[in-house]
């Protein structure tokens, strides 16, 4: 059975009131009747009723004790009961409430955290959250703190009497004492708490689906009034006569949207003042509203209130962020400007002195060289003049008695020492400058003084190692100069003795026959022409360099660069020997016979040669000219394939006849340039065999514009071939004589006749110098076949094929054995 504590309690009462009022009615009535006849009667009976009735009455103070207080337990158990259950009802009410509040109701409350309302539901909330860990904290959250002070004793022993009292007056069963701890009404609460957190949660979901209807609403009514371009004219909000529900969010759209074109609209306003304007707004939105209940313009009100201000708080946090902003922008800016200046300022600092440095070293070179350059033509002019002369005047050497000594400042001149003496004067002042600059970026605080002390040590060792270079530099000037003046001497000596012998002995020293002379002269005036080549060469590589190029003229251009480095020194090492070996032999070939004929071999005449050979093509054999260049040269791949696998027959037959391609030019080109008679055979002989080498020279320039160039078709799974396709003759021509002309140039074959008096030194030096052009030339022209290995990659693929053939046929034997 259940313990139900107020029950008893009202039954004790009801038994206590029943016996009062029959106590009164008995000595209302025994008064009234024996109260009269009192005088006759004894006095005992009065006495012992009055003594009954005092005990009575004081039965009725105790019972009337005893129900006060069992009222006052009563009542303060009902009064926590109910306002437990007060607590309940206005969360319910609460609940029902949530439902019929708007998203922007939900916003408004959750942000009014310091209101009473959201205090109370706080504690509301946490009432039913959290749980009590004791019967203590239980009974003060209900209100049933007095109990705690009464103790648990006093609470069994009046639980207790009332549990004896309903067994004697009532058929319910006994309770006990520890059921009556907890009452019946907290597990009842804790039901309700369940429900209650359900129902919180489908609260939730549904406010959720609430706040998303209503920002869809509050998006359309922005598109609509966006297209309208009403809000944006007018000054009266929008109103909606036939739906009351969609005026809210129409409302809270025209408060933003006034907002933003204030806020576009220029300075911004204080809060007093756009307060006021949504006041004078809603004045008149309420004017003409007929629709709109007074209720809902007051919350209407109240939102927009809201809503206004929180939006022009966030504008004005957005409006300080922004100016905080620019600020830091500015002095970013700021101090980027003044870094750049400073760099500018050093650059051009920097870029004045290397330019006052250079010019300055340009000047004096330049001046040293003329000086030197006049002093050369003077010694130059001096000997041509007195090669045959018997008076010969030295200004600069002085001649004494078996010996000839050279002063010191002849030998070392004092533009050079000028020179040297400038450069360490401006080692010593850009060291200078350098410190200076240390210093005051120290001054400034832009370095430490850690990195000062590094970088003052480093300046202070580059000056020493300049000065060292200087001095170096400056004795090797000086030995060279002594070597410069031993070898004029050496040349003053030669003259003297030139001029001693006269012209009869040094005609009798030079027995040089005809054919020897004009052989001479032919070596020489193709050297005269190839000093006249490379200053016109170098002048057209400048102007080539500007202009872009194809790849194979990019490659004529760098061997047109080596043949021109590589002949300068050689060819102003023969100029002073052509320009003294000119006179005898024009002399010797007056008195000689001139009928005789001999083979022409300079570069003239081969250009002469070539010229009329382009004119024949031009003329008659241009379309076969076109027809064979396009063709490529070589074997096929098939071919190719072949001769990695050539057995003893294929190497017989092979030895027998190659592969030989078609010439672009025919013989019958050559025979009409020859037209060689029967008169002719004999003594154009070695001219015809020179002119077949010139003839075949172009032929073979002339392959380096086929298809695939001199080196053939290519292997087909070779990548990144060049294929080219000639169209025009005159271009393929003129470039392929220049490649002869160049050949032509090199004249690493040079041969002096027998007899004649030259300088050991200058020939050795010259023919070193143009095999080494030479050889620069082919190894320039060769350099591809170092990163060609196609042949050798099908070479080794094929033994790898053939292995593997060998390999399973050897299985495939093993298996059918077995």
């Amino acid at each position: 059975m259940q313990n139900n504590s107020p029950i008893k309690g009202r039954r004790i009462s009801n038994q206590i009131k029943l016996t009062g009022k029959v106590l009164k009615k008995k000595t209302a009535s025994e008064i009234e009747i024996v109260g009269p006849s009192g005088r006759d009667m004894d006095t005992s009976v009065y006495e012992n009723l009055k003594s009954h009735m005092q005990q009575c009455q004081s039965e009725l103070k105790v019972a009337k004790s005893t129900e006060k207080i069992k009222k006052k337990k009563s009542l303060d158990r009902h009064a926590a009961i109910k306002k437990s259950q007060q607590l309940y009802k206005k969360k319910k009410k609460s609940t029902k409430i949530k439902k019929s509040v708007s998203a922007e109701r939900v916003k408004s409350q959750t942000l009014e955290f310091s209101s009473p309302e959201c205090v109370r539901r706080k504690k509301a909330a946490t009432f039913f959250n959290e749980k009590p860990n004791t019967l203590q904290d239980h009974r003060e959250r209900l209100g049933l703190s007095f109990l705690n002070k009464i103790g648990t004793k006093r609470i069994d022993q009046i639980l207790e009497r009332n549990r004896m009292s309903s067994i004697e007056q009532s058929h319910h069963p006994p309770l006990t004492p520890e059921k009556h701890r907890f009452p019946q009404q907290l597990k009842h609460y804790m039901k309700e708490k369940k429900k209650f957190y359900s129902q919180l949660e489908s609260i939730k979901q549904q406010s959720m689906l609430e706040k998303k209807k209503h920002i869809d609403e509050n998006l359309r009514s922005l598109a609509e009034i966006a297209k309208r371009n009403s809000l944006s004219n007018s000054r009266s909000p929008p109103r909606d006569s036939t739906n009351k529900i969609s005026a809210k969010p129409l409302m809270l759209s025209y408060v933003a949207n006034r907002k933003s074109t204030s806020r576009k609209s220029g300075v911004p306003k204080s809060l007093k003042e756009q307060f006021k304007q949504l006041e004078a707004r809603y004045k008149t939105l309420k004017s003409n509203s007929d629709v709109i209940s007074l209720r809902e313009s007051r919350n209407y009100e109240h939102e927009m209130k809201e809503y206004a201000a929180k939006c022009i708080q966030r504008w004005f946090k957005g409006y300080k962020a922004r100016k905080l902003w620019q600020k830091k922008k500015q002095k970013k800016l700021l101090k980027l400007q003044q870094l750049q200046q400073l760099k500018d300022t050093e650059m051009a600092r920097w870029d004045n002195l290397k330019s006052f440095l250079q010019n300055l070293q340009i000047k004096q070179d330049m001046v040293v060289m003329a000086d030197f350059i006049e002093s050369l033509i003077k010694y130059a002019d001096f000997n041509k003049e007195n090669v045959l002369s018997n008076n010969i005047e030295q200004p600069q050497i002085k001649l004494k008695p078996q010996k000839l000594i050279i002063e010191k400042t002849e030998v070392f001149p004092p533009q050079i020492g000028q020179i040297l003496y400038l450069r360490g004067e401006l080692i010593k002042e850009r060291e200078k400058k350098e410190k200076q600059i240390l210093k005051d970026l120290l001054v400034q605080e832009r370095i430490s003084p850690r990195s000062f002390g590094l970088k003052e040590q480093e300046i202070q060792k580059w000056g020493e190692k300049e000065m060292e270079a200087l001095e170096s530099s400056k004795q090797a000037i000086k030995a060279g100069w002594f070597k410069a003046y031993e070898t004029i001497q050496k040349t003053q000596k030669d003259l003297r003795f030139v001029q001693k012998l006269g012209d009869d002995h040094f005609s009798k020293m030079m027995p040089v026959s005809v054919s020897q002379s004009n052989l001479l002269k032919n070596q020489l005036n193709d050297l005269k022409i190839n000093l006249l080549r490379v200053s016109y060469s170098e002048e057209n590589l400048i102007d080539q360099k500007k202009k872009p190029l194809q790849h194979s003229e990019q490659l004529d251009i760098q061997e047109q660069q080596l043949v021109s480095y590589n002949s300068n020194q050689s060819n102003k090492t023969l100029s002073s020997y052509i320009q003294v070996r000119d006179v005898p032999l024009d002399m010797e070939e007056q008195g000689q016979v001139e009928n005789l004929q001999y083979v022409q071999t300079h570069v003239g005449y081969v250009k002469q040669y070539l010229e009329d050979i382009k004119l024949i093509v031009k003329n008659q054999y241009q379309n076969q000219f076109l027809q064979i260049i396009n063709l490529s040269i070589g074997p096929s791949p098939f071919e190719i394939l072949r001769f990695f696998r050539l057995t003893e027959e294929m190497l017989e037959q092979s030895l027998d006849g190659g592969f030989i391609h078609q010439a672009v030019l025919n013989l019958e080109i050559f025979s009409i340039k020859e037209k060689v008679g029967a008169e002719d055979v004999l003594v154009n002989e070695m001219e015809r065999i020179h002119n077949k080498a010139i003839f075949d020279a172009f032929n073979e320039a002339l392959d380096y514009h086929r298809p695939f160039g001199i080196k053939g078709r290519p292997l087909p799974w070779r990548k990144n071939v060049i294929f080219r396709q000639v169209s025009s003759v005159e271009d393929t021509l003129e470039k392929s004589a220049l490649r002869v002309v160049q050949w032509a140039e090199t004249l690493s074959g040079i041969l002096l006749p027998q007899g004649s008096q030259v300088d050991n030194d200058i020939l050795p030096q010259v023919r070193e110098e143009r095999l080494d052009k030479m050889l620069k030339q082919e190894i320039f022209e060769t350099d591809d076949r170092w990163q060609e290995f196609d042949e050798e990659h099908t070479e080794v693929a094929l033994e790898l094929s053939e292995l593997i053939f060998n390999h399973l046929i050897t299985e495939v034997i093993t298996e059918l054995r077995i």
